[in-house]
């Protein structure tokens, strides 16, 4: 509707130039046909003050757009009467057509009816009132009603094309209007969407920089307890690395020792054999020796009045008697020293070596002792006849060195069971020392396995504190990336 009012409102813009440019036009064809001015010129610009002063008054209004058809019409009228008595004058009744079509700029049937009817009505009354102002030769209806028909059918077409375009302009007009509303609706959408775009955007980086600060101080705090536990890992894999390095010294010192142990235990073993196969040997020749003085008391018995020659020779017999007497105290001393030097351990092979020494040299000396023995008794058999007194107590000197012998012969033998007792301890020491010198070495092994495993640590521990770092570094330059997409949206 917006628009059929511009439209009219230019049209009648224009109508009110287009009346007002009759008026020199209405005087100079009065000046031409030699007519009076006054009248004519006079309603032609009557008639143009009139429209104009009805524009002025109100330019929207249809008594306006009314008042312009009439006008026209007058003016239109003017020229015909300019031309009374000229061959032309039939001819401008056809200017009627033209301004009641012109009439049409307005879209408004009633401004075509208006232009109509004035027509009419001119053609109508004039006819009878003053024919020489409307057709040369006087009055003639049949004129006037032919121009009626004609002027009637002009303005139906014109009305209906007037409505037509007036609803073609209003549902234009109307069209428009929704299109601008519509337009200005979606521009208003577009607008508050743009806002809620932008609120929505502010939003979202408002978001993203404190998810982007979130997320900072929360990596942040994992990468520092990450970097602290990797600091612990180092500390603890450089300390289990030096302990581990420790403990593998140790192993190697206690692994050197326990060998030196083993093979003093092995000497010791040997030793104590040695030493219980010396004192078999003594016990033997101990009892070959008891069992010689038996005979040779029977033989004393049997011989005693020779005995009688063997005084001198008893003595030294009786020397060597206390000789073998010493040497059983010293061997019964050995005996006790090899039972103390067994329940030592250890170092007891060196003891052992030195008590195995000992013993064998008293044995030398028991057995020195028993030759001269056997060459002084030799010696009192030969002398027999002539020391009878002398045999007899040489029989009791052998009496009791039967005894003593048997005596040496007990305590050499419960010597001999203790040192195979020892032998066999000494030997299961040997086997422990080499089962644990056989676990050393395994530890040794383990030590060094461990030893790689705390390295392999260490450079884990190491590898760990690289990444930390370059992840660290990853997640600042990401959180920079954001904050500035952030700052720039």
């Amino acid at each position: 509707m917006e628009e059929l009012i511009r439209l009219r409102d230019k049209s009648a813009v224009f109508m009110v130039i287009f009346i007002a440019a009759h008026v020199p036009v209405v005087a100079l064809l009065a000046w031409a046909r030699g007519n009076n001015l006054l009248i004519p010129v006079a309603l032609s610009f009557a008639l143009s003050g009139a429209v104009l002063l009805a524009w002025f008054a109100n330019r929207q209004a249809l008594s306006t757009r009314l008042t312009i058809a009439a006008a026209l019409i007058g003016q239109v009228s003017l020229l015909v009467y300019g031309l009374a008595g000229h061959p032309w004058q039939a001819d401008m009744h056809m200017y009627y057509f033209a301004a009641i079509a012109v009439l049409a700029v307005f879209c408004d049937g009633r401004v075509v009816v208006m232009g109509a009817t004035v027509t009419a009505l001119h053609h109508l009354i004039l006819n009878f009132v003053f024919p020489a102002a409307v057709f040369s030769g006087g009055s003639d209806l049949a004129r006037v009603l032919l121009h009626a028909v004609l002027v009637v059918m002009e303005t139906g077409a014109l009305a209906w094309l007037c409505l037509m375009l007036g609803k073609a302009v209003a549902l234009s007009s109307n069209t428009l209007k929704t299109l601008e509303e519509k337009t200005q609706a979606e521009a208003a959408q577009a607008d508050r969407l743009r806002e809620q775009e932008e609120a929505q955007e502010t939003k979202l980086r408002t978001q993203r920089l404190a998810l982007a600060e979130r997320f900072e101080a929360r990596i942040g705090q994992v990468t520092r307890r990450l970097a602290d536990s990797v600091t612990v890992m180092q500390k603890s894999a450089t300390t289990l690395a030096t302990a581990v390095s420790q403990v593998a010294d140790a192993s190697q010192d206690v692994t050197q020792s326990s060998r030196i142990a083993n093979d003093g235990a092995l000497a010791a073993a040997s030793a104590t054999q040695q030493l219980h196969q010396s004192i078999n040997e003594i016990g033997s020749k101990i009892d070959a020796t008891a069992g010689a003085a038996q005979e040779a008391v029977l033989s004393a018995e049997k011989t005693g009045e020779r005995v009688q020659h063997l005084a001198e020779a008893a003595d030294r017999i009786g020397q060597v008697i206390r000789l073998i007497q010493d040497i059983a105290a010293q061997t019964n001393l050995l005996a006790l020293n090899a039972t103390i030097e067994a329940a030592r351990a250890g170092d007891a092979g060196k003891g052992f070596a030195v008590v195995a020494a000992e013993v064998k040299q008293l044995a030398t000396q028991t057995a020195r002792a028993t030759e001269d023995i056997q060459t002084q008794v030799t010696a009192i058999q030969s002398e027999t006849d002539q020391a009878v007194e002398a045999i007899v107590k040489i029989g009791e000197a052998i009496t009791d060195i039967n005894g003593l012998a048997g005596s040496v012969a007990a305590a050499v033998h419960q010597q001999d069971s203790v040192t195979g007792d020892l032998a066999g301890r000494v030997r299961i020491v040997a086997k422990e020392m080499t089962a644990a010198s056989g676990a050393l070495g395994t530890i040794s092994g383990d030590t060094r396995a461990a030893q790689q495993v705390a390295d392999t640590l260490l450079g884990v521990a190491k590898m760990l504190a690289e990444q930390s770092d370059q992840l660290r570094g990853d997640v600042d330059s990401f959180l920079s990336d954001v904050r500035a997409d952030a700052n720039a949206a």
